[in-house]
């Protein structure tokens, strides 16, 4: 950069590659690992996440930016102080930007990003670059412009759906939680009590649990194939025709579909809104959201005109970060301190504070449908994905990265007045994935799901791209309560 004559040039090359960089050593400095292009676009379709949960943060990782901004700031000094004095050669802009475009060309002639991925062993400055490429020429353009109709995986037999009964009048109430992993509930063997409302459940012949697997390791990855019923994220067409979407279904025999998200409606990409009724998300209760968090949602329900059919949905987010954020309204709560604490002290002390906020939450919503829902009821509980807390040999925290870990999230049922076998097949799992879950909702809701593929024991934890793209994990159980579960990830 230096043998360039123009300064505007090597300004604008220092502020991109800074950009990224900053990018790159903030990621690194919250969650421990490298940043890669499928992590930048899922930040960008959730960006608001991204900035609340990076002025939580703030206090503790400054200097991750600031060791990015201050070098690039001595290396744009040096190229203005010594502007008149340094050797420059003509054109070499041009040698510049030929050399950039070595991996974008790559990239265009293969159509296959995957062998330039962000490496752990590679300098920063280069996984910037790599970044840059896979998103310019790859991600983004076929975000923005791709056809995914032209790209239905070959040789994928197509599922479908039957009709088998009329379910009859019924309250189907599903409790999506954020971010909750089963590995800091007290309910499942957590040291600490973060869930004593839920544990108060576990001798209540009315209720079941179970060690879940998401569908994916982030919530639009997992929403994608959640609500549309999808096995294996590679089956695109049912992502386009959505055959087996749980709203589309549910209106199908007659129920009032009703989505209350403490989300915000860019999440919602993807799952069949045009099948729901009544849809309330966080953008819409602003500024009032800010106040009650979660609590909003309780209120959103009550206001809710229960009918002899309804198909609930309500999405919580007291466990996304920034954690204490959600619960500060509720001090009470706070039991495991959070000040003057390093900062890996600080996520796992606020993350389990906010796990006892979403157990108060999750026992009030039950008390209320308890009390107000009289004919048969059903209520599931999950989360979209879980959590590393610094917990695993990886040592990372957040979410969005592909290892098995991320897809540990809770699973759970109450069930009264209704069919209790419901129960059983919950209590029977050692792990129930989220596939699972969806299919046993169908049933309940009248309907089957015929896959071809299904009962080879396989199943998918879906990565960041969109239909596997962005890599999978592929679940082989060894028998159908799932006892031992052998897991095979494949990078794209």
């Amino acid at each position: 950069m230096s043998l360039v004559r123009s300064r505007g040039f090597v300004l604008g090359l220092l502020l991109l590659l800074c950009a990224f960089e900053v990018v790159y050593f903030c990621y690194m400095a919250y969650f421990g690992g490298v940043i890669d292009a499928n992590l930048i676009i899922q930040a960008l379709l959730e960006y608001k996440d991204v900035f609340a949960g990076g002025r939580g943060v703030a206090g503790y990782l400054f200097y991750a930016p600031l060791a990015v901004v201050i070098p690039y700031l001595l290396a744009w000094a040096a190229v203005s102080r010594f502007c008149t004095a340094r050797l420059t050669v003509p054109g070499m802009r041009v040698v510049i930007v030929a050399v950039a475009l070595i991996i974008p060309y790559k990239i265009i002639r293969t159509g296959n990003a995957v062998p330039y991925y962000a490496n752990e062993t590679f300098p920063s400055v280069a996984n910037s670059y790599l970044n840059l490429s896979t998103l310019a020429f790859n991600h983004l353009p076929k975000l923005l412009f791709g056809s995914a109709a032209a790209k239905l995986r070959q040789g994928a037999a197509p599922i479908s759906v039957t009709s088998d009964r009329d379910p009859g009048n019924m309250t189907m109430v599903i409790i999506m939680s954020e971010s909750l992993t089963f590995d800091h509930m007290s309910l499942y063997g957590y040291k600490r009590a973060t869930t004593p409302r839920m544990a108060s459940y576990k001798e209540d012949p009315q209720f079941a649990y179970t060690r879940g697997i998401a569908a994916g390791i982030g919530t639009t990855s997992t929403f994608y194939s959640f609500w549309n019923g999808i096995r294996d994220p590679r089956n695109e067409r049912e992502y386009i025709e959505q055959p087996a979407n749980l709203f589309r279904l549910a209106k199908a025999h007659g129920f009032t579909t009703t989505f209350l998200s403490a989300q915000t409606s860019n999440l919602l990409r993807g799952i069949g809104t045009h099948f729901i009724d009544n849809l309330v998300t966080q953008d819409m209760m602003e500024p009032a959201f800010d106040d009650k968090q979660d609590g909003m949602v309780l209120e959103l329900l009550n206001n809710v005109r229960l009918r002899d059919r309804d198909f609930i949905v309500l999405h919580l987010r007291s466990v996304h970060a920034p954690y204490e954020h959600n619960y500060s309204s509720h001090q009470e709560l706070a039991i495991f301190n959070i000040e003057g604490v390093p900062f890996k002290n600080h996520q796992r002390n606020a993350y389990d504070n906010a796990v006892r906020y979403n157990d108060m939450i999750v026992s009030r919503l039950l008390d209320f449908l308890k009390d107000r829902v009289q004919h048969p009821l059903y209520v599931f509980f999950t989360s979209d994905h879980g959590q590393l807390l610094g917990d695993t040999t990886t040592r990372q925290f957040g979410h969005g990265i592909l290892l098995p870990e991320v897809a540990h999230v809770p699973i759970m049922a109450y069930v009264r007045n209704a069919d209790l076998s419901v129960l059983e097949a919950v209590h029977r799992a050692t792990y129930m994935t989220h596939y699972e879950l969806t299919r046993l909702i169908t049933n309940v809701l009248g309907f089957t799901i015929h896959d071809p593929d299904d009962g080879k024991g396989e199943y998918f934890i879906n990565g960041l791209g969109y239909y596997g793209h962005g890599g999978y994990i592929r679940i082989v159980k060894d028998d159908v309560a799932g006892s031992g579960l052998r897991f095979e990830k494949v990078v794209m």
